[in-house]
């Protein structure tokens, strides 16, 4: 039986996020690669509009098409711009390059700075290695996508697609070009009135009222049939619970994005419909409504629940050894001790001594404008080190690393070969260390900056600072306290992060950190 078998071009495009792959681009460097190797295309594979990171092979329909159709021979030479093309995870990757493998498909690369694909167990080893760093690449570009958004959520520019109950979105009639040339209509939150009205009403039965559970407070409400369903269905308990505590009802919108530990803010009066002063009172009076859970027992505290217990530290300790300085948790006396020292604590005092100087930092934070103008003006100059050094970096490295693969693939001796793949693992080592660098020092810029410029956030998390699990408590006080000092009478020093943020010496010390890294260059 005489067989022909096809010359195939895959394609996809992610629906996310703009970038200049697009399927017009990849069909035209198809053809062209196709020319070049006197091929004739056959058939186009194309996955438009889906995402390599959310989908996996079985739910992209093109290219398991393609894979079928090679398993069943039609297939003999593959036309791809790049090899993330085919798959953003490692482990997918290589599942298909398994597939071309063992079918004996050969793969042309469109897109000119890609490197061949072989099948030898050196070139194995190689695709394993850039498969690897494309996944890293990924994580990188889904953290971009997510600072990307919250700072336009931040800044106004990008609406949620849900939003709490009493609020619509609106579409203007005027549609302006964003800068990549798609037009798009200006959307904005506007009150929905009726829907209005019942939050008002609920908090007003609320606060005007007296209840003493949750369910009462429900009944309450189905007797008056207020309710936020339109076919009048009654709210649950837990509904009511997250009405009441929906920080935009007094003018705050909060939007959670991965890989950031805090809500991206953004205070917007005019979205107002409950005062400031009663939605803290109706928090109050709804924690009242909900009953304490209670330790049964013989039930100990956890570790975990000492949320001081990082930066906790013994003064005479410190003085003595560097080791060691931390105070203890006593889970039995509910206590943080210092043996040594004969140091005891009381777990709620202290802690509720934090808590309170927090709160009091925060207030004279917001009396005093210039902390806000300094900490942006640090803001920007550092961002400028990151983008200039770790930047320049970075491409001397991802340079270095396409200089050893090309020699990897062309050498012929094996002990030459081994050398070459162990510089090829440290170069690509480098790559993500600096990578991880930056995005670590990014993330650490983006928290303080953040810290300030949404102070009246971190005041509501303050407010219901019981609410929140151990862990969560303990990175928030962390953010702001540097560390507490307990002398041997007891008497706690609280010495706060940010008054040192703003100084010369703090600057300079993050600058002199970076150059001895090589993360910046003069």
């Amino acid at each position: 039986m005489f067989s022909v078998s096809k010359t195939a071009v895959y394609m996809r495009n992610s629906a996310d996020i703009y970038q200049d792959n697009s399927i017009q681009l990849q069909k035209d460097q198809a053809y062209i690669c196709a020319t070049k190797n006197s091929l004739t295309i056959d058939e186009i594979y194309n996955d438009s509009d889906t995402s390599a990171r959310k989908k996996s092979i079985e739910n992209r329909e093109a290219l398991s098409r393609l894979l079928s159709d090679i398993k069943a021979g039609l297939i003999g030479s593959l036309i791809v711009y790049k090899r993330d093309r085919l798959a953003r995870r490692t482990e997918e990757y290589m599942e298909i390059y398994e597939v071309f493998k063992q079918h004996q498909v050969t793969v042309y690369f469109s897109a000119s700075n890609e490197f061949p694909m072989f099948f030898t167990p050196q070139a194995f080893t190689i695709e394993y290695l850039l498969a690897s760093f494309a996944e890293h690449e990924d994580i990188q570009l889904k953290q971009r996508l997510a600072d990307t958004n919250a700072s336009k959520f931040s800044e106004g520019t990008l609406i949620p697609s849900r939003l709490p109950f009493g609020y619509k979105r609106h579409e203007s009639d005027i549609s302006k070009p964003d800068k990549f040339g798609k037009v798009k209509k200006t959307v904005t939150i506007k009150l929905n009135p009726p829907a209005v009205k019942v939050v008002e009403q609920i908090y007003n039965e609320l606060l005007t009222n007296s209840f003493e559970t949750m369910d009462q407070f429900r009944s309450h409400l189905v007797k008056l049939k207020l309710t936020r369903s339109k076919n009048g269905d009654p709210m649950e308990t837990e509904h009511i619970k997250q009405l009441i505590r929906q920080p935009l009802y007094k003018g705050l919108l909060q939007r959670q994005y991965q890989f950031h530990e805090r809500p991206s803010t953004r205070y917007s009066p005019e979205l107002k419909i409950i005062s400031e002063e009663n939605w803290n009172l109706a928090q109050s009076a709804l924690e009242q409504l909900i009953p304490k859970k209670r330790v049964p027992k013989g039930n100990k505290l956890s570790n975990k629940e000492f949320f001081l217990s990082n930066i906790l530290k013994c003064d005479q300790c410190l003085h003595d050894s560097n080791e060691g300085h931390l105070l203890k948790p006593n889970l039995q006396k509910c206590s943080y001790v210092c043996k040594k020292h004969k140091i005891s604590l009381d777990k709620q005092q202290i802690e509720q001594l934090v808590v309170d100087h927090c709160i009091k930092f925060f207030t004279e934070l917001i009396k005093g404008k210039p902390y806000l103008k300094n900490i942006q003006k640090l803001h920007v100059k550092l961002r400028k080190f990151y983008s200039a050094g770790l930047n320049e970096r970075f491409n001397k490295l991802t340079n270095n690393f396409s200089n050893l693969t090309k020699q990897f693939i062309n050498a012929q001796d094996p002990s030459v070969k081994n050398s070459l793949l162990l510089q090829c693992n440290e170069a690509r080592g480098a790559l993500i260390r600096i990578k991880e660098k930056l995005n670590e020092s990014n993330s650490r810029l983006e928290i303080e900056s953040n810290l300030l410029l949404s102070m009246e956030a971190n005041k509501d998390l303050l407010h219901t600072f019981n609410e929140l699990d151990p862990e969560a408590k303990s990175r928030f006080i962390e953010d702001i306290v540097d560390t507490i000092v307990v002398d041997c009478g007891g008497k706690p020093a609280v010495i706060l992060k940010i008054p040192n943020l703003l100084s010369d010496k703090y600057i300079g010390g993050i600058i002199d950190d970076l150059s001895s890294s090589g993360a910046i260059t003069e």
